[in-house]
């Protein structure tokens, strides 16, 4: 990232089921970072979200793990807005094997794949080769 131009100013830990990230919130927001990257599962983010709104902490995050879930707009809808996730699948992709992928799952399970399901998927097909 350095050679990128990007400086890390702090780096905050917490443990996987946290429910107060007001003192993690707070520490960020006295350095004034340009943007926030989180790595969470969807609870842990979903509550880093609302708390930071709760506090006025208007920064970009940028955040991936559970953030891809539909789950996490239904625990915090507005808190979402300008949230930048990353994923290693999304099932809206147009490549030929993954449409193939995702219409086989949605006709199992009767929803589309989340991106770790694809991800075990491609574990498990190339154990098979």
């Amino acid at each position: 990232m350095e050679s990128k131009g990007v400086t890390k100013i702090a780096e905050e830990y917490f443990m996987l089921g946290t429910t107060d990230f007001y003192s993690q919130l707070s520490k960020s927001e006295a350095v004034d970072p340009d943007m926030i990257f989180v790595i969470a599962s969807t609870n842990d983010a979903a509550n880093i979200l609302k708390q930071a709104r709760e506090i006025g902490l208007n920064k970009q995050f940028v955040m991936l793990g559970g953030v891809a879930q539909d789950e996490l707009l239904e625990l915090v809808r507005d808190a979402t807005l300008g949230l930048v996730h990353v994923s290693y699948f999304e099932p809206t992709t147009k490549r030929p094997k993954a449409v193939a992928f995702v219409e086989a799952f949605k006709k199992k399970w009767g929803r589309p794949p989340a991106m770790y399901v694809a991800r075990t998927y491609d574990a498990i097909w190339l154990l098979e080769k």
